[in-house]
């Protein structure tokens, strides 16, 4: 049986880390692959083959290095060694990497140990960090992209005060990651893979597999009504849902969605995830959702999905909100553009007027709810369902050996 391991910045909320568990829980099911997870944030979680490499002081000192310094991926020396110590004594076959920035992993020293073993990595990039000087996301961004006016991702994660080290940290990147042997790159995104064509790694073999979504799980609700009752939630409104991680995160455009509760007092604004509180009446803030049967009744029980964010790869929670057969309104970006398809309404970036417009004409068009959900739908059936998804990974994990 060989060992796989996944690493990533946290083993629990998120994008990346969903990608991740889902592939890590697949193996765990049996099979061929023995898996493992490390991650480097987060509460100390207690399964099997699940460890925590990083540690509080450490995480703050890497957190001091890049936002006071400028400096990335210099910070975390123990967390860095632990991993390392962790992949020689189980002499892992295929090493899975996920998010590596975050704040607790030494990527040159990490890669400078890749290098002299035997193992075969995969590289999932969830974002634009490994290709970017220093922002995680700009490429899926248009205004970033072009240069051609301002927008909110100007919010930059990793963060820092001195963002014109970013030319360092991207010779940095060039030196730790060329030169990986046996090295498979995979992007969820189609404009992201033409990104990574595009870059330093461009000679790497890079694959395309999509993100899935459970369609078993993420449906639409034969009675919606019967869900809002059980929820406490308005019966007879219009429900407008939006999500993210961390909802004060400007990159997420939520000042937006306050903009569009404020102007629209008889609609109810349903909002997932940490980080604000809402004063309006007519907007609640769940929290974060990790129960996925209530994250699938949520979405099930809406009748609309904002999504206003200024930059994405391939978001999961536009995928779970289509595949639960609802239309998705937003920014005109990449990410959204290539999943939503037919099933979009789009607006320039950062226009909140436009946003407004085209959300009042849909409030208004039960037709077009139904229309646009059943296409989002089909969408996902056809392109990102789960199944086809893992079968793809499994396919390049037995491939490699």
């Amino acid at each position: 049986m060989k060992k796989i391991l996944f690493i990533n910045t946290t083993f629990g909320s998120g994008g990346a880390p969903k990608v991740a568990r889902d592939l890590f829980d697949e193996l765990k099911k049996g099979g061929d692959f023995e898996p493992f997870f490390a991650y480097g944030r987060g509460l100390k979680v207690d399964e099997k083959n699940v460890i925590k490499i990083g540690n509080f002081l450490e995480f703050y000192l890497h957190v001091f290095l890049v936002r006071f310094l400028g400096i990335e991926g210099l910070g975390s020396y123990f967390s860095t060694k632990k991993l390392i110590n962790l992949i020689k004594k189980e002499r892992f076959d295929t090493i899975h990497l996920h998010n590596i920035h975050g704040y607790y992993l030494n990527f040159p020293a990490f890669f400078g140990f890749l290098k002299k073993i035997d193992a075969k990595i995969i590289w999932t990039f969830h974002d634009e960090w490994p290709i970017n000087s220093f922002k995680a996301h700009s490429m899926g961004c248009p205004h970033c992209r072009t240069g051609a006016g301002k927008c909110s991702s100007s919010y930059s994660y990793p963060k820092t005060y001195f963002p014109f080290l970013g030319k360092y940290n991207l010779i940095r990147k060039k030196k730790s990651f060329i030169g990986l042997k046996n090295l498979t790159i995979i992007s969820p995104a189609k404009w992201l893979s033409d990104e990574i064509k595009k870059s330093f790694l461009k000679n790497y073999e890079i694959k395309y597999i999509p993100n899935g979504v459970d369609t078993d799980l993420f449906k639409p609700s034969g009675d919606k009504k019967i869900l809002r009752k059980k929820y406490f939630l308005p019966e007879d409104k219009k429900i407008i849902l939006f999500t993210a991680h961390k909802l004060k995160d400007k990159n997420k455009g939520i000042s937006h969605v306050f903009y569009l509760a404020e102007k629209f007092p008889d609609r109810f604004f349903l909002g997932m995830g940490s980080g604000i509180e809402s004063n309006f009446p007519n907007l609640k803030i769940y929290g974060y959702v990790n129960n996925k049967k209530i994250l699938a009744d949520l979405y099930a029980l809406s009748d609309v999905f904002l999504f206003p964010s200024y930059a994405e790869t391939a978001p999961l929670a536009a995928l779970e909100a289509m595949s639960s057969g609802l239309p998705v309104i937003g920014f005109d970006i990449p990410a959204i553009k290539e999943i939503a398809g037919d099933s979009e309404v789009l607006v320039e970036l950062g226009d909140k007027e436009a946003l407004k417009e085209f959300l009042s004409r849909l409030l208004s068009d039960e037709e077009q709810i139904k229309n646009l959900g059943q296409l989002a739908r089909g969408k996902i059936e056809r392109d990102f369902d789960k199944n086809v998804f893992l079968m793809k990974y499994l396919e390049i994990y037995k491939s490699l050996w």
